[in-house]
């Protein structure tokens, strides 16, 4: 469950000097540093969000140990990076007072017990992540993962990415999911996602999520629903798990209709309130289709009415079972148009109430202005794509590894007989989508201005899955679109 926290300490300028200098910062033992090329960041599971730190600021909270004082840790920042002592101690303020806001250091008075021996900093520019062909950049390891744990369902939704219903053969076992979380954990992985198929159809899940939750790995799980009960919401109590995602894809008949259940809506909704009433970080998921889009402002309502933290919009990908409803479910580029200025228009009304993931609908199209490509930054631009593989990936129930949820015909490897550290730095798979080349765009893709800066060249699996071209310009994008 989501932990309360106490206010922030945050440094004051106008303590005297001494005191200041003499304050002892201790990184709080459930905070992950991870060093990446250049910088890093620091997670903290209980609020589920990185923060990236450039390398001063990463040296910094390695220093708060509790060994140090805030001189101590001023004069090794000089020294380490050749900075006056009115600049290191700027910076050092400043980290520190970021470091606080996020929760990660707590400051004391007085030092831990013991001896501590400041080590050269010789980590700077060692961690690996540089790309094998090309030479571009990618994170030394994921920061997220999507853990499809069965492929069991008991629902039939119409648009299901994996067609789940049945398990599939050699599905994971306890032991084996233990050893991957394991590996998650050694690789500073910052939070996964447990779903399905319908993760609460396996027995062990409880195990499986209490195994996760000993780690500083943020917790997530997805699921229909339909299997929460009090019994449930008990046995999750003292369970660190930080968010819930529940798909309710329409109002009750539509809902119904889509998930092939009745009664699937109600124990939908039962779920998502029980766990917003219990503090959880609550995330209302609806794909938009044709027969859903007239509805999404009253499940925004729903939300509403519910306390639920986020609402986030997916698009529809004809892959798995939705492969078979591509005429009912596909929107036209105009009707994502048309949503987005919606949802963009829900999103400023509701802005402090809910958090509105409409990413799907291309806001930036009508929030921004396209830009020219600045001369200066080739490398960084030549690389366009999502986090697919860059910084995420997706375990499959049988332990194959995928870079997007999507293309389930590339697998980068399988945990049952490779590491997963090999498969992110080794795999050819991992090295396509690290090296899509924005050069080859076709379409209106390939000269968009919105491109480097906003959709890295849009969805290449939507591009994939409806044109058999991973180039071809996203069919999803309304860029360039009148509306109807």
């Amino acid at each position: 469950m989501k932990q309360e926290r106490s206010d922030p300490w945050i440094i004051n300028k106008k303590v005297e000097t001494n005191n200041f200098l003499n304050i002892v910062p201790d990184k709080y033992s459930f905070i992950t540093v991870r060093r990446e090329k250049s910088g890093g960041f620091l997670f903290n599971p209980y609020l589920f969000n990185e923060v990236p730190l450039n390398e001063t600021e990463i040296r910094i909270l390695e220093l708060c140990n509790g060994f140090l004082l805030v001189k101590d840790i001023i004069n090794t920042i000089s020294d380490e990076f050749f900075l006056s002592g009115k600049d290191a101690e700027t910076l050092t303020i400043n980290a520190l007072n970021n470091f606080s806001k996020h929760f990660a250091i707590n400051c004391k008075q007085e030092k831990r017990a013991g001896e501590f021996k400041i080590k050269k900093n010789v980590s700077k520019g060692k961690c690996k992540g540089q790309d094998r062909t090309h030479g571009i950049y990618h994170y030394s390891a994921p920061l997220s993962v999507i853990f499809e744990i069965t492929h069991r369902c008991n629902l039939g939704c119409k648009h299901c990415l994996v067609d789940a219903g049945k398990p599939l053969e050699n599905e994971l076992s306890l032991k084996e999911i233990k050893k991957i979380i394991d590996q998650l954990v050694e690789m500073k992985v910052f939070n996964v996602n447990f779903g399905g198929g319908e993760p609460f159809l396996r027995d062990d899940f409880f195990d499986i999520l209490e195994y996760a939750s000993k780690s500083n790995i943020g917790i997530v799980f997805s699921t229909n629903g339909f299997l929460v009960n009090d019994e449930v919401l008990d046995k999750l109590e003292n369970i660190k798990t930080f968010a819930v995602q529940i798909s309710v894809d329409g109002l009750e008949k539509t809902h119904d209709e889509f998930r092939g259940v009745k009664g699937s809506f109600k124990r939908a909704v039962w779920a998502l309130k029980k766990f917003s009433d219990k503090g959880y970080y609550t995330i209302m998921s609806t794909m938009m289709l044709k027969k859903n889009i007239g509805e999404l402002e009253f499940l925004i309502k729903l939300c509403l009415s519910m306390g639920i933290s986020s609402f986030k919009l997916s698009t529809f990908m004809p892959a798995g079972r939705g492969n078979k409803n591509i005429n009912d479910f596909l929107l036209t580029p105009s009707d994502l148009k048309s949503i987005a200025v919606r949802m963009l228009k829900q999103k400023k009304e509701y802005i402090e109430k809910i958090n509105m993931d409409i990413n799907g609908t291309f806001p930036w199209l009508i929030e921004n202005k396209p830009k020219k490509l600045l001369e200066g930054f080739k490398e960084r631009y030549e690389r366009i794509g999502c986090s697919a593989g860059m910084s995420s990936l997706t375990i499959s129930p049988n332990g194959d590894v995928y870079p997007c949820p999507f293309l389930r015909n590339y697998p980068a490897g399988n945990l049952c007989s490779d590491k997963l550290k090999d498969i992110w730095e080794n795999s050819d798979v991992f090295d396509v989508f690290r090296n899509i080349d924005r050069t080859k765009l076709k379409g209106k893709c390939g000269t968009c201005g919105y491109m480097p800066y906003y959709c890295q060249g849009g969805c290449r699996a939507a591009a994939f899955l409806q044109t058999g071209d991973f180039y071809a310009e996203d069919p999803n994008c309304w860029y360039g679109c009148n509306l109807p």
